[in-house]
């Protein structure tokens, strides 16, 4: 069975990845070059052992963050919200009852609780930090379009929708 097109699709904000990554990045580096040899930083940049791991975490971070860039999204097909973060991730927007911030160590995310059959609240899961301010404005513009009986429970989710939300890039 072939899934049709998707009515509305939503990327991450490049920029926001690169600059995460590079942070880290140079964050390891640093830590490392002081960690080797014992605070020795000439020996350490004179050692060709710490250039080629240096080579070789830069390409691991590039890969992962070239599959990031190209795979992550959020999709809308009819009343359904598709999100690719960790794995695809699918639910009926009419369901859902609320929103609010939910953080994990890992992670922020918005949380829209929908209830089961059984009366069972389940959290459907959106990571924010990847998306710029405005594209997350059109996701949740978009998700109360379809559901706007959804109540929004937290300052960030009604600055999300009124565009007042401002993305900490260092978060």
């Amino acid at each position: 069975m072939i899934k049709a097109l998707p009515d509305k699709v939503f990327r991450i904000d490049k920029k926001i990845i690169i600059f995460n990554s590079a942070r880290w990045f140079v964050i390891m580096e640093i830590l490392f070059l002081l960690l080797k040899n014992d605070f020795m930083i000439t020996a350490t940049l004179k050692d060709e052992q710490f250039w080629i791991i240096s080579f070789v975490v830069f390409i691991i971070i590039f890969v992962i963050d070239m599959w990031t860039i190209f795979y992550e999204r959020t999709e809308f097909r009819n009343n359904e919200i598709t999100n690719y973060f960790n794995k695809s991730e699918s639910a009926d927007i009419l369901d859902f009852v609320s929103v609010k911030e939910k953080k994990t160590p890992y992670t922020n995310y918005l949380g829209f609780e929908y209830r089961k059959p059984k009366g069972i609240f389940v959290r459907f899961l959106l990571p924010y930090g990847h998306y710029s301010p405005k594209t997350l404005q059109e996701i949740m513009q978009e998700i109360l379009r379809i559901n706007s009986n959804i109540t929004l429970e937290d300052d960030l989710s009604k600055q999300i929708v009124n565009g007042t939300y401002k993305n900490q890039i260092v978060g």
